[in-house]
């Protein structure tokens, strides 16, 4: 339609409107400088924390924000704990905490946008109560089990240790 202006893209432009002489009406024109600045991307995960069970499925948080069409990279702050593909899977690596970025490129109509969430990844626990007789009284111990790097550990909690000569 005459007099509507379509914005394509961010910059400056000039726009100029003009009549032609009639019977009433002197032949004039009008012009004016139009900016149009690139808008800011609004990108968020939710929530923005997570954590994980190396050997466990993990479903990512959802990434909001991203139009039809436009290319998100992904990074790994600590790819020693976490790795995250092109389309946004996460592999579990090692227990730790990471920062998984989503970003996208200024392009012509849009500033660079990201958001972020982070990732704490944890080894598998089994834990056990002990009953007996430590240190003189009737207590408990909690024997826990982790898994660290395909092998299994042991770890003894809430008992003391002393050894006696032979």
């Amino acid at each position: 339609p005459a007099g509507v202006v379509e914005i394509v893209k961010a910059g400056t432009t000039t726009i100029t409107a003009s009549a032609e002489a009639n019977d009433t009406h002197l032949a004039g024109s009008a012009s004016y400088t139009l900016t149009v600045n690139k808008a800011a991307r609004t990108l968020s995960f939710s929530p923005t924390t997570a954590t994980a069970i190396v050997g466990k499925s993990f479903t990512a948080p959802v990434l909001s924000g991203v139009l039809d069409g436009e290319t998100v990279v992904y990074t790994s702050s600590e790819e020693s704990v976490a790795t995250v593909a092109a389309d946004g899977t996460v592999t579990l690596v090692a227990a730790g905490e990471t920062t998984i970025t989503a970003t996208i490129v200024e392009d012509d109509k849009y500033l660079e946008g990201s958001a972020e969430y982070t990732l704490t990844v944890e080894y598998e626990k089994s834990t056990w109560g002990i009953k007996g007789n430590f240190e003189g009284g009737n207590n408990w111990a909690t024997l826990e089990q982790m898994n660290i790097d395909g092998s299994t550990w042991f770890f003894i909690k809430g008992v003391k240790f002393t050894s006696a000569p032979a």
